[in-house]
């Protein structure tokens, strides 16, 4: 039953000892750290040593949830893979120990509110795809088979080009080129 602190900081010229000494007064036996470091990478060393050594009945303590992860979403999915392992986690700044009631009311209601934010997210880029497309913007990637190079595909088959070839000269590949004689976009006599 080791007790173990997590601590990190964005930037190189931040600096972390407070955290630490924090972490420390709290009880952790060894603090893992990642200095210079975005919320926003995967590869956080620190963090990677950390999971290799927690093992079940292990307390993890954070000084502040964003110094664990990136977003909701993400602080939910750090925690039920701590969960999974059988390690108790704890926050000091938040005051969030998920072995009280309240702590795990606390982690319920940010699973409700990433929800809600991950819905909120789904509604407005839809609603920015339907008003972008009813302006007449194109939505998607753009096509690679523009109406001058329809015109030279239908030119180059109707003389007796193979789609191969055809291809290969206006730089589309063959698949592309059939998708649209498919369509009846580059009509073929």
């Amino acid at each position: 039953m080791a007790h173990y602190g997590y601590a990190r900081c964005s930037l190189t010229s931040q600096n972390i000892s407070m955290q630490v000494e924090q972490l420390k007064r709290a009880g952790c036996e060894r603090v893992f750290v990642d200095e210079g470091v975005s919320g926003a990478k995967s590869e956080r060393p620190g963090y990677n040593e950390l999971l290799r050594v927690l093992k079940p009945d292990d307390t993890l303590t954070v000084y502040k949830l964003d110094r664990l992860a990136r977003s909701t979403r993400d602080l939910l999915d750090k925690i039920d893979h701590l969960t999974k392992l059988g390690v108790r986690f704890k926050s000091l700044t938040e005051h969030i120990d998920l072995d009280t009631a309240a702590g795990e009311l606390m982690m319920h209601l940010l699973g409700s509110f990433a929800s809600f934010e991950r819905q909120l997210l789904i509604e407005r880029t839809k609603a920015g795809m339907a008003s972008a497309k009813s302006a007449g913007k194109h939505i998607g990637r753009p096509a690679v088979m523009d109406a001058p190079k329809i015109d030279r595909a239908t030119k180059l088959l109707s003389e007796g080009s193979s789609v191969a070839v055809v291809a290969s000269v206006l730089g589309v590949g063959r698949s592309t080129l059939y998708r649209h004689l498919k369509a009846g976009l580059v009509p073929v006599d």
